[in-house]
C-alpha cells in the first residue's frame, strides 16, 4: 500500500510553482490594509511580468470632491478620503490601493467616487465604508482619461486625445460605454447642464456637445477660446427655460473666459478677466467664480461674477493652486505639489487659508539607505520615507530645499542634493526626521545629479558640464575642479578615477578624475539617442539613452568606448541601476524594465512593471526595487524572475 504522502504528490505534480531569482521570496501583491474586498482589485497585475507591487506613497495631486464633510483627493495613484469637518485640521481617514493609472479627476455619487484614471480609463471606487475605499469596476477609454462629470446613472469623461465618453454607470461594476464624440482637440475638462456637455478642448476652446441621446452625441456649437482651455464650470440649466446660461472657461494664459450658452447653437463670449498666471481651473457658486491660476504667480483668484459681462476681482490668496470645487463656505483647493488648501471664502474680498493636507509631492529621484528612502521632490525639497516596512511606506521627515531637487544620493551620514539651480545641498541625515541643510555650494549652472568618492561630491551640472566639489567638510562644500562637457550633463558615475557623464545629445563622456583639480576628458561615444543616466560595473557602462532605450559600452579602455550591445525599449530610458547580472530602466512611460545583461552583447528583458505615471529614477536595496515614479509618486517593487518546475513524483 502507498503511504498517502504519495497521493498528494500525485496531485501537486499537476501543480506548476514559482521559483524566485534572484534571492528573496517574491512578496505577495498589497491591499495596502483595506478591507478584504479590495484585494479582488490589484494594482497593475496586467501590466506586470515578473515584477510585484510591494508598497508606494505620494504622488501629484490633481483633484478633489466634497460631500458631507469629506473630501475625496486624487493623488499619484490613489484615491484618499479625508475627514474634512474640522476645517483647519483635515484628516485622512482612508485610501484606495494604487489605482491602474494617474487619478486625474473624481466625481462623487451614491456609494462611489468615479475616477478619471488617465491611461486606465474610468475607476469606479466604492466609499460607502469612507475608511476602506476600493476599486470595484474599471472601463479602459480609448484616450487619457482627465475629468469626470456623473449625473442621472452617466459618467461623462474628458478623455483627452479621444473627446468625450458617455458612460452608463448604473452598475457601478460593469461600467458600460453609450456613446462618445470625438473632439477636435484635447478633452481636459466636463461640466453637465441639463442635456449639454461643456469641454474644456484645449486649444480648440469650448466645445457644446448633446447628450440627449446618450448612444449618439452630437456636437450643437463652439467658442474657439484665445488659449488653451483646461476647465471648465456652469451657472445655469437650458433644460428649465428660466435664464441665461453661462460657461466659465479656465482658458490657461487666455485667462477666464465668460460664454453665454443659451443658445448653444451660438456660444458668445460676453466677458473676460485676464489672470496674472496661468488659469487651470474654475468653480462658480453664489455669484462668485473661483479661478485657480497655477503656474509662477500660483493663488486662488476671487471674482465678482453677478454680472458675467464685467468680471470684478474681489479677494486673492497666495497659496499654490491648480484645481478647486466649492462647498458651502470652504473652497478646497488642490495644488499638484503641495496637497490640499482649504480656504474659508465666506468672506470673498478676505479669502483665508485654515487648513491644510501636505501630500508626498511628485519625485524625480530616489535613494535609500538603511531603512529610509530619501525623495527628490519637483518644487517641493526633500522628503524622508521611512521603508521598514516597505508595504506601509510612511514619511517621517521633511526638508524645504532652494531650488528643484532632481537627483540625490548619501554617504557618511550626509544626503547630497543635485537641486537644480539651487546647485548642490549638503544634509545633514542622522535623524531622518529632521534632516537639516549643513552645507552648499552654488553652482553655475543646474544642478542634474551628484556622485560621491571619497571625499568629492561629482555634479552633473547640465550645460556647465561637471562640477568637482571638496566635501570633506560638508559644512563648507568648495569646488576644486570642472570640465565643461560639450552637451548638457544629466547624470554622472565615478568609477576607478573615472567620472562617467552622461551628456544628453552628445552621448557618453569619460573623464579622468584622478587630479580632482584638473579633470581631463579622455574619451567619448556619440550615442544615438539622448543620454540621460549611466551605471558602470565590470568594465561596462550601461546607458539609459532616452528614446533609443539602452545602450551597453565597453569602457575597458576608457580612451575608447565602444557600443557592444543595446536594448530598445518601449519608453523613454531615463535611469538605470545595477545589481549582479540585472539592469533595472526607469523608462518613462514604459514603466520600469528589468533587463538579463550576464551577456553584454545580448540583454534580454526579463520582467516589467508598468507604472502609472512616468519612471524617472531608479535605486536597489536588498530586494526591492525603488521607482521615482514622478506624478506617481515612489513605487516600491520586487523583482523574482518566475520559473516554472513541474514536480514529478514516482
Amino acid at each position: 500500500m502507498r503511504k498517502p504522502f504519495l497521493w498528494v504528490s500525485l496531485t501537486v505534480a499537476l501543480i506548476l510553482v514559482w521559483a524566485v531569482v534572484p534571492t528573496g521570496s517574491a512578496l505577495p501583491l498589497s491591499a495596502e490594509g483595506v478591507t478584504p474586498a479590495a484585494s479582488r482589485v490589484l494594482p497593475n497585475i496586467e501590466h506586470a511580468w515578473n515584477v510585484s507591487y510591494v508598497g508606494q506613497i505620494g504622488g501629484t495631486a490633481y483633484a478633489t470632491a466634497v460631500r458631507n464633510n469629506l473630501a475625496y483627493l486624487s493623488v499619484g495613484p490613489r484615491l484618499l478620503v479625508l475627514d474634512v469637518s474640522t476645517p483647519a485640521a483635515p484628516a485622512l481617514v482612508g485610501q484606495t490601493a494604487p489605482l491602474p493609472g494617474l487619478a486625474r479627476g473624481v466625481a462623487v455619487a451614491g456609494g462611489h467616487a468615479f475616477v478619471a484614471d488617465d491611461s486606465a480609463g474610468l475607476s469606479v471606487v466604492n466609499i460607502s465604508a469612507p475608511a476602506h475605499p476600493f476599486q470595484v469596476g474599471l472601463l479602459d477609454t480609448p484616450g487619457h482619461a482627465n475629468g469626470v462629470v456623473v449625473a442621472q446613472g452617466r459618467a461623462y469623461v474628458a478623455d483627452m486625445e479621444a473627446g468625450l465618453r458617455v458612460i452608463d454607470v448604473l452598475n457601478p461594476a460593469s461600467p458600460v460605454e453609450l456613446g462618445f464624440y470625438d473632439t477636435p482637440g484635447q478633452a481636459y475638462g466636463v461640466a453637465v447642464a441639463g442635456h449639454l456637455c461643456l469641454l474644456a478642448d484645449g486649444e480648440a476652446g469650448l466645445r457644446v456637445v448633446d447628450v440627449v441621446d446618450p448612444g449618439h452625441p452630437v456636437e450643437v456649437g463652439f467658442y474657439d477660446t484665445p488659449g488653451d482651455a483646461w476647465g471648465v464650470a456652469v451657472a445655469g440649466d437650458p433644460s428649465t427655460g428660466s435664464g441665461q446660461v453661462y460657461a466659465y472657461v479656465a482658458d490657461r494664459n487666455g485667462g477666464l473666459r465668460v460664454v453665454d450658452v443659451s443658445d448653444p447653437a451660438q456660444p458668445v463670449e460676453v466677458g473676460f478677466y485676464a489672470t496674472p498666471d496661468m488659469a487651470t481651473g474654475v468653480a462658480v457658486a453664489q455669484g462668485y467664480a473661483y479661478v485657480a491660476n497655477g503656474g509662477h504667480a500660483a493663488s486662488l483668484l476671487v471674482l465678482d461674477v453677478v454680472d458675467p459681462t464685467h468680471p470684478v476681482p474681489v479677494g486673492s490668496t497666495t497659496e499654490p493652486s491648480q484645481a478647486v470645487v466649492v462647498d458651502g463656505r470652504y473652497a478646497y483647493v488642490v495644488a499638484w505639489e503641495h496637497g490640499l488648501r482649504v480656504v474659508d471664502v465666506s468672506n470673498p474680498a478676505n479669502p483665508t487659508q485654515v487648513g491644510l493636507y501636505d501630500t508626498t509631492p511628485p519625485t524625480l529621484g530616489v535613494a535609500v539607505s538603511g531603512t529610509y528612502a530619501y525623495l527628490a521632490n519637483w518644487g517641493a525639497g526633500l522628503h524622508d520615507v521611512n521603508v521598514s516596512d516597505p508595504a506601509h511606506p510612511v514619511e517621517v521627515g521633511f526638508l524645504e530645499g532652494l531650488g528643484w531637487y532632481r537627483r540625490v544620493a548619501v554617504a557618511g551620514g550626509y544626503l547630497y542634493g543635485a537641486a537644480g539651480w539651487g546647485g548642490l545641498r549638503v544634509v545633514d541625515i542622522a535623524d531622518p526626521a529632521h534632516p537639516a541643510e549643513v552645507g552648499v555650494y552654488i553652482t553655475p549652472g543646474h544642478g542634474e545629479d551628484v556622485a560621491v568618492a571619497g571625499s568629492y561630491a561629482y555634479v552633473a551640472n547640465a550645460e556647465e558640464g561637471l562640477r568637482v566639489v571638496d566635501v570633506s567638510d560638508p559644512t563648507n562644500p568648495v569646488e576644486v575642479g570642472f570640465y565643461d562637457t560639450p552637451g548638457y550633463a544629466t547624470a554622472v558615475a565615478v568609477s576607478g578615477g573615472y567620472a562617467f557623464i552622461a551628456d544628453s545629445q552628445a552621448g557618453l563622456r569619460v573623464v579622468d578624475v584622478s587630479d580632482p583639480a584638473n579633470p581631463v576628458e579622455v574619451g567619448f561615444y556619440d550615442t544615438p539617442g539622448y543620454a540621460t543616466a549611466v551605471a558602470v560595473s565590470g568594465g561596462y557602462a550601461f546607458i539609459a539613452d532616452s528614446q533609443a532605450g539602452l545602450r551597453v559600452l565597453d569602457v575597458l579602455d576608457p580612451a575608447n568606448p565602444t557600443q557592444v550591445g543595446f536594448y530598445d525599449t518601449p519608453g523613454d530610458a531615463q535611469g538605470v541601476a545595477l545589481t549582479g547580472s540585472y539592469l533595472y530602466v526607469a523608462d518613462g512611460f514604459g514603466g520600469l524594465r528589468v533587463l538579463d545583461v550576464s551577456d553584454p552583447a545580448a540583454p534580454t528583458e526579463v520582467g516589467y512593471y508598468d507604472s502609472p505615471g512616468y519612471a524617472m529614477h531608479v535605486a536597489l536595496a536588498g530586494v526591492h526595487t525603488y521607482v521615482a515614479d514622478e506624478n506617481g509618486g515612489l513605487l516600491i517593487l520586487h523583482f523574482g524572475k518566475r520559473i516554472y518546475l513541474p514536480l514529478v513524483s514516482r
